[in-house]
């Protein structure tokens, strides 16, 4: 939480230098970018609370007994592929919808990167996530290069503009 918060003051002070004060009112309007955001939102909220609903109301849903005939590695690990075909999946559906390449990449390395961190704590014993933040650090550096793409696309306004 500490780092969280940490974090959280950096944003915002670096939000404080590196953009001007707004001058005047922008009202917004409806975009059909910004209706399938605001729908994809709504679904994903009630889904979750769905899974929430089924995994409180439903606990023997999920046995053992189904797995049986499949191999050992996919019943250890058949929540975390499924986890990552979800991931895959939604943020293929966002990139598709949004038309933003790079969230196919950060769909492959979240999903992946979460499979094999649970194959390497099962298997391996390892606690620590690296997979997953091997792919936090690649989105962090993507995220960065566009930052400064933008700023040089966009410099800091001076007093005399």
């Amino acid at each position: 939480v500490a780092v969280l918060v940490i974090l959280i003051a950096g944003q915002l002070y670096a939000r404080r230098i590196f953009s001007a004060p707004r001058t005047g009112v922008v009202k917004s309007r409806r975009t059909p970018a910004r209706t399938v955001t605001l729908a994809i939102n709504a679904v994903l909220v009630i889904a979750t609370v769905g899974l929430v609903i089924a995994t409180l109301l439903l606990p023997q849903a999920i046995s053992e007994s189904r797995w049986g005939a499949l191999p050992g590695w996919v019943s250890d690990m058949g929540v975390d592929i499924i986890v990552m075909l979800v991931l895959i999946g939604f943020f293929s559906f966002m990139a598709y919808v949004l038309g933003i390449p790079r969230l196919y990449l950060y769909g492959w390395l979240v999903g992946v990167g979460n499979l094999a961190s649970r194959a390497l704590h099962l298997y391996a014993g390892y606690t620590f996530n690296l997979p997953l933040a091997i792919a936090a650090g690649a989105i962090v550096l993507v995220g960065v290069a566009l930052f400064i793409r933008f700023l040089h696309k966009y410099p800091i306004p001076t007093e005399e503009a």
